[in-house]
Order: structure tokens, then sequence, then C-alpha cells
């Protein structure tokens, strides 16, 4: 709490790392609200231009279904989408 009124996390692909990091904070004194970052990946070519500047890594389970349909972006967009709601959805549920 240097004088934040909130943090956005960086971007994260699973909700338990969100979690984990939010139950650190509390941990040391960090009350102030915390926004997840969630971002829909939007094509095959963005996440792998963030992955590279951020120094992401994926879960595997979501790295192979990516690769798999890397030549479709609109099947990637759908994908982003659905698994980023339901990431939301887990956060929701786990407070």
């Amino acid at each position: 709490d240097a004088g934040a009124d909130f943090i956005i996390s960086q971007l994260f692909f699973e909700t338990e790392t969100f979690i984990n990091f939010v139950k650190r904070c509390r941990e040391i004194g960090i009350n102030c609200p915390i926004i997840p970052g969630v971002l829909p990946i939007q094509s095959y070519a963005s996440i792998r231009h963030l992955m590279k500047l951020s120094k992401l890594r994926l879960p595997e389970k979501m790295y192979k279904t990516l690769e798999a349909m890397k030549d479709d972006d609109d099947a990637i967009r759908e994908f982003g989408i659905k698994y980023a709601t339901d990431m939301c959805r887990e956060l929701l549920d786990s407070k």
C-alpha cells in the first residue's frame, strides 16, 4: 500500500495464479482492491506476440488447443472469449 488506490494484475491464464496473488497481498497487509488482468485471446499472432513481450507462459492444455487451431482466428477468438468468461466466473465463485 504505497499510496495506490487499486492494483491491476498482470495478465494470467489460470485463476489459481490470481487467487494466490491476492492471498499473498492480503497476508502482507495490502488491502486495496485488486483487479484481475483478464484479456480474451483474439488471434494466434497476438497471443504469441504477448507471450514474447511479457515472458508469459500458457498452460500446456491451452497451448495445445491454440496450436491445433492456429490458422483459424475466428475459432481462436471464440475460444478466447469463452476461456476468459469461464475464468471470470471462477474468480467470482471463489469469493
